[in-house]
C-alpha cells in the first residue's frame, strides 16, 4: 500500500493508529488457518525501493509464526487427550494416578465417591455401544449437577471417581445421598455407589479402598435384585464376604485395592461353571492364602470391563 488513505479503506477503524505513526505506506502479510484470518504482519513507511521487496520476507516470517502457532495447538491437544476423558469430559485415569500421588500427605479433609455402572454389558448387548456411550456421558451430567465442587475422573471403563477436597462431612453426605436417589429414580441409568470421608488424609489409598468396597457391597446387591442379568454370579457372594477386613476366616485380611470382578470371573469360569479344577490358580494379582482361599495381593486388583 503506497499510501495512507488505501490502508485506512481497507482496516476500517485505523484512523488514529495511521495518524499516530504518521503512516505514508505499508506493507502487510496475512496470518490465515483453513481461510480463517488470525491476524497480520505489517512494516510502515518504508523507502520505496525497498517497499516492493518486503513481501516475500513477510510471507516467510509469516509461515514460520504459524508453524510455531499450529505447533503449540497440537501440543495443546495431546496434553488434552492424555488427561481427559474424550467421552464424559472427566479426567481421565493417567490424571487420576498424578493427582492420588499429589494427595499424598496433603492437609484437609476429603471425601472420595467410587461409582459404578450397573448392567452397562447388558445394555451394550441389547442396545449397542452407542447407546451404552450415551448412558454413560448421562451418569456423568448426573454426577457434575451433584457434587458441583468435586473433581471428577473416568477411571474404567464403567467405574468413576469422585474427590471433594475440604468439604464438611454432611454436604458430603448430603451429595452422596442425592447422587443415590437420582439414580433410583432412572428406570435404566442405574449405578452402584460407595463413598468415604475423613477429617485428615493419611492413606489416600485406603480411603479409595473403603469406597470401593461398599460400592461393590451396593452392586451385589443390584445384581441380587436383577437375577436376569448375565454378569452376576451369585457364587462369589463368599468370596466378597471373606475379602472383608477383618473376617477371621479370610487367609489375608488386608482389604481389595480395586474391584472383585477378576476374581468373578476367574470363578466364573469361561462358560460360567466354574475354574473346573481343584487347585487354586492366581489370577489378575489374587492369590491363594495359606487356608487355600483367594485374597488380595499387595498389587491389589484392576479390572475396567463393565459390570
Amino acid at each position: 500500500m503506497k499510501d495512507a488513505e488505501e490502508f485506512m479503506t481497507i482496516f476500517q477503524g485505523s484512523e488514529a493508529i495511521a495518524r499516530e505513526r504518521n503512516i505514508r505506506n505499508v506493507a502487510i502479510s496475512t496470518l490465515e488457518i483453513d481461510d480463517v484470518l488470525m491476524g497480520c504482519l505489517g512494516v510502515d513507511n518504508l523507502p520505496e525501493d525497498r517497499l516492493m521487496n518486503i513481501g516475500s520476507i513477510l510471507q516467510t516470517i509469516c509461515y514460520f509464526i504459524l508453524l510455531a502457532y499450529r505447533r503449540a495447538e497440537d501440543e495443546q491437544q495431546l496434553a488434552h487427550l492424555s488427561y481427559y476423558d474424550t467421552l464424559t469430559s472427566f479426567y481421565n485415569r493417567n490424571r487420576y494416578i498424578e493427582d492420588m500421588q499429589r494427595m499424598t500427605g496433603k492437609e484437609g479433609s476429603v471425601g472420595i465417591v467410587y461409582l459404578d455402572v450397573n448392567g452397562l454389558k447388558d445394555i451394550n448387548d441389547r442396545y449397542g455401544h452407542a447407546f451404552g456411550d450415551k448412558i454413560l456421558t448421562v451418569c456423568a451430567e448426573r454426577m457434575k449437577q451433584v457434587f458441583q465442587e468435586g473433581s471428577f475422573y473416568r477411571v474404567g471403563g464403567d467405574e468413576f471417581v469422585i474427590i471433594c477436597h475440604d468439604v464438611p462431612k454432611e454436604r458430603f453426605c448430603q451429595r452422596v445421598n442425592e447422587l443415590r436417589a437420582a439414580f433410583k429414580r432412572d428406570a435404566l441409568c442405574k449405578a452402584a455407589i460407595g463413598s468415604q470421608w475423613t477429617e485428615k488424609l493419611v492413606d489416600v489409598g485406603q480411603v479409595v479402598a473403603n469406597a470401593d468396597a461398599q460400592m461393590y457391597e451396593d452392586k451385589k446387591e443390584f445384581y441380587r435384585n436383577n437375577p436376569a442379568s448375565k454378569r452376576y454370579r451369585h457364587h462369589s457372594d463368599e468370596l466378597l464376604y471373606l475379602t472383608r477386613s477383618g473376617n477371621p476366616q479370610a487367609g489375608n485380611q488386608q482389604k481389595p485395592v480395586c474391584g472383585l470382578s477378576a476374581a468373578e470371573d476367574f470363578l466364573s469360569g469361561p462358560d460360567g461353571s466354574g475354574s473346573g479344577g481343584t487347585d487354586p490358580v492366581p489370577v489378575k494379582g489374587w492369590l491363594p492364602g495359606p487356608s487355600g482361599k483367594f485374597s488380595a495381593s499387595a498389587g491389589g486388583v484392576t479390572d475396567s470391563q463393565p459390570d
